[in-house]
């Protein structure tokens, strides 16, 4: 911003001098001007000595500015006329003191004229770049929050997919060894089946109803001793009841023959839930174990009356 106002005394930042001079033609005697300037250079070079001033920035987010008040003298050979220039980012000083105004914008003369029309001018510039500033940093911060987002996403796929390989390799590892395991077992159990008084298979059964459990195996090993056993649970894992073919002295010969061990309930007490049953398959004794099934298929019971509890006793009242 460059303005004149009239003044009895000189105010310089020597950065400027050069500035005000060259600005200072175009004001005063680049519009017509009838006569030329004549400077005192002397009284200019002491003035500037004695009263050299400079003016910081008066807003923190403001640009650095300064007041560059350059006073010299014109003659036109009958008076001297005192005049000065300043060359300052400080609107309100230049609407106060000065007559003219020009506005300049990146080098280019943007107005000359009314200090009121011209500081509206100068304000409303500010307000737009600041504007435009506050929608450029906005721009600026969603474009590095996208960037950043991308970043994020590739880094997160990135490691998903490299804990999916692992798991994978995981999942691969244990998938053999425990292909390696079955290979090298004694015995495996391999299905579980529920069979009504005719042999037919089944999942749902009555309170009362015979039903038989048949456990499928594969002896993969040849060895003398075998024994077998099972346990009964319901869906909430109440055990029920348990047995197995040593307890109860069992010949398994028929067993390690026909590939599967089968025990027939009579009457089965248990009332409205679903079962599933532990089977386990051991050498001589219970601590050289062949193979364990913690939880097989499901079988239900439904019962029609509507007593309470998990199992059905033969009881009359006393009369």
């Amino acid at each position: 911003m460059v303005a004149v106002r009239p003044l009895s005394f000189l105010e310089v930042d020597a950065r400027h001098v050069a500035l005000a001079v060259a600005v200072a033609f175009v004001v005063f005697f680049g519009e017509g001007a009838q006569y030329e300037p004549a400077i005192d250079r002397q009284c200019v070079e002491r003035d500037v000595e004695a009263f050299a001033v400079f003016v910081g920035p008066g807003r923190a987010d403001a640009r650095p500015e300064c007041v560059a008040i350059l006073f010299f003298v014109v003659s036109d050979h009958e008076h001297f006329v005192r005049r000065s220039l300043i060359v300052t980012h400080d609107i309100t000083t230049a609407q106060r003191y000065c007559d003219r105004v020009m506005l300049l914008r990146n080098g280019k003369i943007e107005m000359i004229g009314d200090p009121q029309k011209v500081g509206s001018k100068y304000i409303y510039q500010n307000m737009s770049d600041e504007e435009r500033r506050i929608l450029d940093e906005e721009k600026r911060q969603k474009i590095k929050a996208e960037k950043e987002n991308v970043q994020l996403v590739q880094e997160r796929e990135i490691a998903e997919r490299r804990q999916q390989t692992e798991e994978e390799k995981k999942q691969q590892e244990e998938k053999i060894k425990k292909e390696e395991e079955r290979r090298n077992k004694v015995a495996e159990i391999t299905r579980v089946e529920f069979l009504d008084k005719n042999e037919n298979v089944k999942n749902m059964f009555k309170t009362g109803d015979d039903i038989s459990i048949r456990v499928y195996y594969e002896k993969r090993k040849d060895v003398n001793i075998l024994n077998f056993g099972m346990g009964i649970r319901n869906q909430e894992g109440n055990y029920i009841l348990g047995m197995n073919t040593m307890d109860d002295k069992i010949d398994v010969k028929a067993y390690i023959k026909q590939g599967y061990f089968q025990v027939n309930y009579k009457k089965i007490p248990l009332r409205t839930n679903s079962y599933y049953i532990m089977a386990g398959i051991w050498g001589k004794n219970e601590g050289i174990n062949y193979d364990f099934l913690t939880k097989s298929n499901m079988f239900k019971v439904y019962s029609e009356d509507k007593l309470q509890g998990m199992l059905n006793l033969d009881y009359e009242w006393n009369k």
